[in-house]
């Protein structure tokens, strides 16, 4: 299930201007550069990194650029970027800080980043979530809270300049359709969502639809500019 609301934000938080280069780590398939393309079609040069070749190839916007690289490595030369997006990717990163010090090299003076992230909603539902995502992404390296986050960026002379988060719809039987994954682990992963307990279930409103479980997930988004976007 994709929510319209996700994208619209990831939009808005990009606030995108022309001529802006802008660089998506993380990019997989592109659809948040097709997006923003086609929401401001007078960007200067868009670049889709990510580990998967396959996913960068069935990007079809010619004017996107796609290379495969290592977030932790970045090839581009200092000050190349305007603007950053890293959506759903730093829970797969083995070294969260090295990124985002890439990041933070390749954007010019006055560059920012966008990250955008599913997050628990609170101290409350983040035990249960923790388990449920351990059991349906086994890769995954992190369990990012809106404070990690903050904190990481924090330590690579970001500022925070924005942040929001918002409910966004996701179906059981969509997410676990997403990927080729064991019926053993689709089972664990549904029971985990059967047996959660009713805390969670308020928390993330649970609800039954045409026979699918359907609840909200927790999108944290945050802006942060480099500290020597102030600089006179």
């Amino acid at each position: 299930m994709n929510d319209p609301s996700v994208m619209s934000l990831t939009m808005d938080f990009l606030d995108l201007m022309p001529g802006q280069r802008i660089l998506d780590v993380g990019a997989g398939t592109g659809t948040v550069l097709e997006n923003a393309l086609s929401a401001c079609p007078s960007l200067a040069r868009c670049v889709a990194v990510d580990l998967s070749q396959p996913m960068l190839t069935t990007i079809r916007d010619l004017r996107i650029h796609r290379a495969v690289q290592d977030a932790h490595e970045l090839s581009f030369p200092d000050a190349s970027f305007e603007l950053a997006i890293c959506r759903q990717v730093l829970h797969y990163l083995e070294d969260i800080d090295r990124c985002l010090g890439e990041i933070n090299r390749v954007l010019a003076q006055r560059g920012s980043v966008v990250i955008g992230q599913i997050t628990p909603f609170n101290e409350k539902d983040e035990l249960w979530w923790k388990q449920i995502l351990s059991a349906r992404q086994p890769l995954r390296q992190h369990f990012l809270t809106l404070n990690d986050i903050v904190t990481m960026l924090l330590r690579h002379s970001f500022v925070v300049v924005r942040v929001s988060q918002i409910r966004a719809k996701e179906s059981l039987n969509s997410w676990l359709g997403r990927y080729q994954d064991s019926q053993e682990q689709v089972d664990a992963v549904r029971m985990l969502h059967v047996s959660a307990p009713v805390e969670y279930q308020d928390i993330h409103r649970f609800r039954e639809i045409n026979g699918d479980l359907v609840f909200d997930n927790c999108w944290t988004f945050i802006r942060a500019c480099k500290s020597s976007y102030f600089d006179v």
